[in-house]
């Protein structure tokens, strides 16, 4: 050993056991020679590669650099990009020669200054294609559409939150302001809640079970919204049979298990990793074992194609199901179909009312409240993350009553609620 700096050619590792991933790890230092040559280093035979790691092309590099946005995120986007350029052709038409230079532009091409001289005259006309107002929520909406569609395109700007932007910040709430006074948006429609009344009704009159495949993929997307509260669209879209598990419960139950992958609350990046997934349980239902949610998912199961898309969750109807053991075919169900299920269930019921896919998630939420189920599970049930849990919080139509008996001094009215 020289008093000359040693120089590192290589590092041996010693795997402390066969298949461990944790090895210990030897530099061994080597005075005697300056370089390093790279044959020395690229194994010779393609054996003694470790076969573990896949090769990544250049593409797929690329992709992963990229910041992750959600695909409704990008559709908002659009859609108010494209609602400026539908405004920008029309404004064209009556603007004067300056102004029209302007308008002509693309929107990321427009500086700060053209920004600040259009988009109050935008807010102020924007309407709906059936020339009726928007509510004012749907136009924060735009702004903060076309504030997210210059970030997608890398260019930040923050039109509610700079200085320098303060008016259109002033001519939004301006606008809004004028539209809740005209009484636009007041009564905004909600996802009804399903009574519990009305769900027995469905089930004892044959539009929920299991006797034919559509009311089986009815009932099953019912009991999967009504029992893990999820929402409406993407969640159900994204679901495939990963989703699920079945478990035992110490007294022998079976438990249908959900466990969330991608959600609109829970992406799994490194924003969330300190979240954990939606995960909530629907237990063996031995009172009424024909609308138990073990059961519809084992015979839904059953029902399905051995081979079969492992994306998806629910699959098209076969035509000719009769006398077959398989009721599905291996095609997923399309978006359309899968976004009007309940719809669907309550018109073939003759059920009037403002019931969507959602109706599921407010039902569940509601059900338990209204039965004073603590918030915490409440929440480890559906999901939510937020306060916007407490929007669920729905009074029933006899507690409404109670109420206003209440406040009207009723004699036989008692004051607890």
């Amino acid at each position: 050993m020289t008093g000359s700096a040693p120089t590192y050619h290589s590092i041996h590792c010693n795997i402390a056991e066969e298949g461990s991933d944790i090895g210990a790890f030897q530099l061994l230092l080597e005075d005697e020679r300056e370089d390093l040559h790279l044959e020395e280093v690229v194994p010779k035979e393609k054996d003694n590669v470790d076969s573990r790691f896949r090769p990544v092309e250049n593409g797929e590099v690329d992709a992963q650099l990229k910041p992750y946005i959600p695909a409704n995120t990008i559709k908002k986007a659009n859609w108010a990009k494209n609602m400026y350029n539908s405004w920008r052709l029309g404004a064209i038409l009556n603007a004067e020669e300056e102004e029209r230079l302007i308008l002509q532009k693309d929107l990321l091409c427009l500086t700060d200054a053209e920004i600040i001289s259009l988009f109050p005259k935008f807010i102020m006309s924007v309407r709906r294609k059936d020339c009726g107002e928007y509510k004012s929520d749907t136009i924060f909406s735009i702004i903060t559409s076309i504030q997210k569609y210059y970030e997608i395109n890398g260019k930040h700007i923050s039109l509610l939150s700079d200085i320098k932007f303060n008016s259109i910040k002033n001519c939004i709430s301006n606008t809004m302001r004028e539209k809740v006074q005209k009484g636009i948006g007041l009564f905004k429609r909600q996802a009804q809640v399903i009574p519990k009344e009305t769900e027995t009704m469905l089930w004892e009159n044959g539009f929920l079970g299991n006797g034919d495949p559509e009311t089986l993929f009815h009932t099953i997307f019912w009991i999967i919204g009504i029992n893990f509260g999820l929402r409406g669209g993407q969640e159900h879209r994204d679901l495939s049979m990963e989703n699920f598990r079945l478990e035992t419960a110490d007294n022998g139950e079976q438990v249908l298990v959900y466990r969330e992958t991608v959600s609109k609350t829970y992406r799994g990046g490194l924003d969330h990793r300190n979240i954990e997934p939606h995960t909530a349980r629907a237990f063996q239902n031995r009172q009424q074992p024909d609308r138990c949610p073990v059961h519809i998912f084992n015979t839904y199961i059953k029902k399905l194609p051995s081979e079969r898309a492992k994306e998806a969750f629910y699959f098209q109807l076969l035509a000719c199901y009769k006398y077959k053991p398989v009721w599905f075919s291996k095609q997923p169900v399309g978006k359309n179909k899968l976004e009007v299920v309940v719809k669907t269930v309550m018109g073939k019921a003759g059920i009037d009312g403002f019931y969507t896919n959602h109706s599921l998630r407010a039902t569940t939420a509601t059900r338990l409240f209204n039965a004073n189920i603590p918030e915490q599970l409440i929440r480890e049930q559906t999901g939510h993350r937020s306060n916007a849990l407490w929007s669920y919080s729905r009074p029933s139509e006899p507690q409404k009553r109670k109420v206003s008996e209440i406040l009207q001094l009723n004699e036989d009215s008692c004051t607890s609620i």
